[in-house]
């Protein structure tokens, strides 16, 4: 049980960090913010989110002091896609008043992009990597088919 408590805990935390992050650009000003990324790092059970100038948009501690528990970067990884997923169907990424297409990138301490995690655009969202794995190949083959008709 401690173990759902800790997920849903972690999950309302990053939510609201998400939130704090994207509310710094749903001003009434028509799309005018060059933003292309949130930056999403988390550190030593921290998670922060910033921008493309690495402005810290957003902080919080993910787990109280007293607690031992980590999730590892998989877990994290899906809590985090599932949160984004969910908020994109709520349409709270439609108040933002940045230019599209903009995406949410989980990296590591180091900056080097672990994982995009969503890509919001005007008509398209890009939830999961796994949608577009052998895409290439598949569109290749089917030129290779075309041309050899």
């Amino acid at each position: 049980m401690q173990t759902m408590d800790f997920n849903q805990q972690t999950a309302t935390i990053v939510k609201e960090a998400i939130r704090k992050a994207i509310n710094q650009y749903t001003d009434t000003e028509e799309s005018s913010h060059v933003v292309t990324d949130f930056h999403i790092f988390i550190k030593e059970n921290k998670i922060e989110i910033c921008d493309d100038e690495d402005t810290l948009l957003a902080a919080a501690d993910l787990l109280p002091q007293t607690e031992k528990a980590d999730m590892s970067d998989k877990q994290m990884s899906k809590l985090l896609r599932h949160e984004l997923h969910n908020m994109n169907k709520e349409e709270e990424f439609d108040k933002i008043n940045i230019f599209k297409p903009f995406s949410f990138l989980l990296e590591n301490p180091e900056t080097d992009t672990f994982e995009e995690l969503l890509i919001v655009d005007d008509n398209n969202v890009v939830v999961c990597e796994e949608l577009l794995k052998g895409l290439d190949k598949e569109l290749d083959d089917f030129l290779h088919h075309l041309l050899d008709e």
